[in-house]
């Protein structure tokens, strides 16, 4: 059968328009289209970055050692670290996992939260604690073994049939603890081996590979061999600087910045990307402190996209996020996320300062005091917020009748509808609040006088896709 190459516009045509794992994947295979490639946006939907995997769109390219033992046996937790993808951390020549393989910074990388890793203690008290543990785990299944004996009896359950649920229940907990330790002398036992070779000078049992694993990100957890990519090399490298070799190989020598819908980042993981990648991006998604985070990704984030339509940000820190950075100060709509060990009557001033048009606030086990909302109306009237700015808050169900009836009292001119209330402003504009049941939200927005539609509760911001 006779085939022609495809032409230059055609070609550029279908790479325009083809899924963006799918269009790498063909630009690796056939050299002929690359430089084709490069010169054309990437168009990306979402890119997520994490300790030893990130995700474009669905597929996740998660990176790991491979433990080969060859013709020798390979233990059990070894040969499941295998198969899902190897060991995260670097195995340095004895056989000891790194650790702190991905926290130590390499140049170029784009570092959001600087983190020191302690050198682990190797000396011949380690061995010996690791040798007593042994003896005592094995010890320990030795009697969980004797009360499964004693536990077993058949004329015993004869005897007590009411009691055989329970002790049914407590055969298969004391089986599952057996399982338990028998993995934890295993994993003695590996630790022993490569305190010998460290001791002795000599290398581990094993040969180690660089494994790089696809597969899709919704069906890691339980995906078939066959619905997995497993791709082997030599372990000439550290991990980190494996996945940056893989992601210069994708988005190195790109002529244009690459569009991003939306980007997942954390604080601790750093960004291993070449040093001339630039995003074009729409959705920020941040777990951890902002200012961290959006003072790195300044570097990056090409200015045209500016402002973002949406910054998401969460955090585990026992303080409120400072949302003052330009990436978030800035961005059209503001979602706020957990924020753990917080007191609600912490936020109101941190209300007072956004400038966001749109602020989701999505804490859903924290309730805003009715007090609270009243000072950020007032504020709103003296300040005459802009046209358009809208506040909600989910979860408020037990603030919402005590706020409207405060309202009312607080507010002279405020007219009281069906669960919302409207507040005059300027001559030209007005505050409403209202309570959607169903979602449990409180909204506070905004809105022109010639705007009369009693029933609008709440209004999504929504953004077309640009791809």
């Amino acid at each position: 059968m006779n085939s022609q190459p495809m032409r230059y516009e055609c070609l550029r045509s279908v790479l325009s328009y083809m899924e963006a794992n799918k269009r790498i994947e063909c630009a690796n295979r056939m050299p002929s289209i690359r430089k084709v490639e490069k010169v054309l946006p990437l168009k990306i939907k979402k890119l997520s970055f994490t300790e030893n995997f990130f995700i474009i769109n669905q597929k996740e390219y998660l990176f790991g050692v491979y433990r080969h033992y060859g013709t020798k046996v390979t233990p059990q937790f070894i040969q499941s670290q295998n198969e899902e993808g190897g060991c995260r951390n670097d195995v340095d020549k004895y056989g000891f996992e790194v650790e702190g393989t991905w926290y130590k910074a390499i140049p170029e990388d784009i570092v959001m939260n600087a983190r020191e890793v302690e050198e682990p203690r190797r000396d011949i008290n380690t061995m010996i604690a690791r040798e007593q543990a042994i003896q005592t785990l094995e010890k320990e299944i030795v009697e969980l073994y004797g009360k499964i004996g004693k536990g077993c009896g058949i004329e015993e359950m004869r005897e007590n049939p009411e009691q055989a649920s329970q002790l049914g229940f407590a055969l298969m907990k004391a089986h599952e603890e057996i399982d338990r330790k028998t993995a934890e002398i295993e994993k003695a036992h590996y630790d022993l081996q490569c305190y010998k070779c460290y001791r002795d000078n000599t290398p581990s049992p094993f040969e180690s590979f660089i494994q790089l694993r696809l597969c899709d990100e919704e069906t890691r957890f339980h995906a078939t061999p066959t619905s997995r990519k497993f791709e082997r090399l030599i372990y000439n490298k550290r991990l980190p600087d494996a996945m940056r070799a893989v992601l210069k190989l994708i988005f190195g020598d790109r002529k244009k910045p690459v569009r991003v819908t939306e980007l997942n980042v954390h604080q601790d993981h750093s960004l291993r990307l070449p040093s001339e990648f630039r995003l074009n991006l729409r959705k920020l998604n941040v777990q951890g402190v902002l200012g961290k985070v959006c003072d790195r990704l300044s570097l990056i984030i090409d200015a045209a996209c500016l402002p973002l339509e949406q910054v998401s940000v969460k955090s585990h820190t026992e303080f409120i996020n400072d949302f003052q950075p330009e990436l978030a100060r800035t961005a059209k709509k503001l979602v706020i996320g957990d924020h753990y060990e917080i007191n609600t009557e912490e936020w109101l001033p941190v209300f007072l300062t956004l400038q966001n048009q749109y602020v989701e606030w999505r804490i859903l086990y924290e309730t805003i005091p009715a007090a609270d909302f009243i000072e950020l109306i007032r504020f709103w009237l003296l300040n005459r917020k802009r046209i358009g700015t809208t506040f909600s808050f989910h979860g408020q169900t037990r603030s919402v009748t005590e706020f409207f009836e405060r309202a009312v009292q607080e507010f002279q001119e405020a007219f009281r509808g069906n669960r919302c209330i409207t507040i005059p402003m300027t001559s030209f504009s007005k505050v409403r609040v209202s309570h959607n049941c169903e979602d449990d939200v409180l909204e506070m927005k905004v809105l022109s006088v010639e705007n009369e539609d009693a029933n609008v509760v709440t209004e999504h911001f929504s953004s077309v896709s640009i791809n």
